[in-house]
């Protein structure tokens, strides 16, 4: 059928379409019912709009194809629903306006459906998802939708092709039984979620290089990664409000360009996770950032913890550490692999019975500032990147019952830094319940190359091995202990 005349209308009645063409020239008006048959296209001149004012279904197995020169619009008022597939199709011939539209109403795609974008294309029209649907979007082509947010609610939303899901509002998690599934190298501009993922919901990776251009985490997510070779790309991941972040099944990688928190409600969780984040992090609050056991982090701009950031460390982290004060709270066996530098007084807290292994390839050096290593932990280093009083003025503070050094250096250019031993000390770590009367602190090596002060506190003992001493000045408040070997 060839609309050509100018403001067509056709109204009253059925128009079946029966593996049938509609040729648009002209703005034309459906009123009358649309039934399909069989597959149908519609051929959308550059410019012109057909405007369609009654609901209508593509069925099961039928597929819907606008085509013809690009640019065309189809204008709903009401809702077309998609059982088969509405395809998007390259253009015959070339046209200055280089997509196809769809405006107004509402894009409803159901159990089984397909929304199939092999061209530019602008949709304005709402989409709803009623059941597991696909969105493909071919490569190098832009699907801009500027609708409502498309609410996965309790069905899976499966993303094919490597094409761009341009979205001003977000593809939505607000239901813990939605799933969104990558099974292409997309990307898509917009993903919030407001629920918690139930196991084995969330977001499904089965793809080495999908992404996710900005996503906002309100709730608890889940990443199902069906290959732990494929990489989840997140460019700017919002936490905004308490949430973790954890894998199921292989753990692939989650690469973050930018980690942001910007209020104090906005603590993140990363759980059973592989995870890589560029930018620098900067800990300005109380629990910003918890690792758990099987956590393994990189953040390869480095860590800066401002004068009240904490983080809680369990698992693998891979980072250079300005402590800007704020406290490192070490709850379980960890490892740090790059550079401890501190530039403002600040805390270490290790858990009891638990160790920090610092890797890092130099000192950490106080510097001439106030460092606290506490907790009753182990800090396992090497000689040659030791915890070091390196300048005077700087201070030491080992305090909790059991805080153990594997190494310690302070080094001959140094007359009147101080190593300070006390009891129980408080912090702003979670898990710190201290209350030991007393302290037992234990240095394994130390490399004592200068001139010190040793402060003491009362009922405190201090146990040195593997001692080279030089000149130690000892400040006794009442019966404190100093046991070498």
């Amino acid at each position: 059928m060839k609309l050509n005349a100018a403001n067509n209308i056709i109204s009253g009645g059925k128009l079946l379409i029966n593996d049938g063409m509609l040729n648009l020239d002209q703005d034309a008006s459906i009123a009358s019912q649309i039934i399909l048959n069989d597959n149908a296209s519609m051929d959308l001149s550059s410019g012109k709009k057909l405007s369609v004012t009654q609901s209508f279904e593509v069925p099961t197995n039928l597929k819907l194809e606008i085509a013809g020169t690009d640019g065309g619009s189809l204008s709903l008022s009401e809702t077309l629903k998609i059982a088969g597939i509405i395809q998007f199709s390259p253009p015959t011939v070339s046209s200055q306006t280089q997509y196809h539209s769809m405006i107004d109403g509402t894009l409803e795609l159901v159990a089984g459906s397909l929304l199939d974008v092999d061209y530019h294309t602008n949709i304005a029209s709402n989409i709803k998802i009623s059941g597991d649907s696909t969105i493909d979007v071919a490569p190098d082509m832009t699907l801009t939708y500027s609708g409502d947010a498309i609410d996965v609610n309790t069905y899976q939303l499966t993303f094919l092709g490597k094409g761009t899901l341009l979205n001003s509002n977000a593809v939505l998690l607000s239901n813990s039984e939605g799933l969104i599934v990558f099974a292409d190298d997309i990307t898509v501009a917009l993903v919030k979620v407001d629920a918690g993922s139930s196991s084995g919901k969330g977001i499904q990776v089965k793809s080495a290089g999908a992404k996710v251009t900005n996503m906002n985490m309100g709730a608890d997510l889940i990443l199902i990664f069906d290959n732990e070779q494929y990489v989840f790309n997140v460019e700017n991941l919002v936490v905004s409000s308490a949430a973790t972040l954890s894998t199921e099944g292989s753990r692939g990688l989650v690469n973050i360009t930018e980690l942001l928190q910007d209020n104090q409600d906005a603590l993140l969780t990363l759980h059973n996770i592989t995870a890589k984040v560029q930018e620098e992090i900067k800990l300005s609050f109380k629990n910003q950032i918890a690792m758990t056991d099987s956590a393994i982090f990189e953040v390869v701009g480095g860590l800066t913890f401002n004068v009240t950031g904490t983080m809680d460390f369990k698992g693998h982290l891979t980072a250079n550490i300005n402590l800007m004060g704020g406290t490192m709270c070490v709850l379980n066996n960890s490892t740090i692999d790059g550079v401890i530098s501190h530039l403002s007084n600040s805390v270490i807290y290790i858990a009891p019975e638990k160790i920090l292994t610092y890797k890092g390839e130099n000192k950490l050096k106080v510097n001439n500032l106030e460092l606290a290593l506490q907790g009753g932990g182990y800090f396992s280093s090497l000689d040659n990147n030791s915890i070091s009083l390196n300048q005077d003025g700087g201070i030491l503070k080992l305090a909790d019952n059991a805080t153990s050094l594997s190494h310690l250096h302070i080094d001959q250019t140094v007359s009147t830094a101080v190593l300070e031993i006390s009891q129980n000390q408080s912090s702003d770590c979670s898990e710190d319940q201290i209350t030991d009367t007393s302290s037992t602190i234990r240095i394994e090596n130390l490399d004592h190359a200068g001139s010190s002060n040793l402060k003491l506190a009362d009922k405190t003992l201090l146990n040195l091995t593997n001692s080279i001493l030089s000149l130690i000045h000892i400040s006794e408040p009442t019966r404190p202990r100093l046991r070498a070997y």
